[in-house]
């Protein structure tokens, strides 16, 4: 038994090995394409880059560039889940802002919940917050902007220039943020 378990420990570091070797082949063939396959994680100064997500609500298709891009001054974007205690007040503090200022301000909501299609719509009934609900339950977007946990909050500008990114919250980084929304809204 012990035999087996070496010769096929063996043949596993035999195998990563060889893969690593064929991998490190194929950047050095060809660097620009391996470059493009890893995803470019968004920065404060960078435009938002085209997404489509369906609706926590109606499942319709929401796009950054026809249904968010251009429809307000500035544009909230937080990446939540319905079990998270900060992200329900992140979402509280968007949902007032989105209310003090109207159309100036429109907060977005992007739920990475497994079940989302699911729980979206009791989570939206019960709190009520003034935002709009997107699904994203592989995650995709939220690594976009180089998110791996909850809350992640993004604002950016009308055109979609990022002009603040920051994973988690605390309710002391509510000043913070709300002075950069007064100010942007200047």
């Amino acid at each position: 038994m012990k035999k087996f378990s070496k010769i096929t420990l063996l043949l596993v570091v035999i195998l990563m090995f060889a893969s690593l070797s064929f991998a490190e082949e194929a950047v050095k063939a060809d660097p620009a394409a391996a470059a493009a396959a890893v995803p470019k994680k968004l920065k404060v100064g960078d435009v938002v880059t085209e997404f489509k997500l369906p609706d926590g609500i109606s499942k319709a298709d929401v796009t950054f560039n026809n249904d968010i891009k251009g429809k307000s001054k500035v544009i909230a974007i937080s990446f939540m889940t319905t079990a998270c205690s900060a992200c329900k007040g992140e979402m509280n503090l968007l949902s007032d802002l989105a209310n003090k200022y109207g159309d100036d301000f429109k907060a977005y909501a992007i739920s990475v919940d497994l079940n989302g299609e699911k729980t979206i719509p009791a989570y939206d009934s019960t709190f009520g917050f003034n935002l709009r609900y997107m699904l994203d339950p592989d995650f995709k977007i939220a690594q976009m902007f180089g998110f791996t946990y909850t809350p992640g909050l993004v604002l950016a500008d009308g055109s979609g220039k990022i002009l603040y990114l920051q994973g988690g919250y605390t309710s002391s980084e509510a000043d913070e943020i709300i002075k950069l929304v007064k100010d942007i809204l200047k």
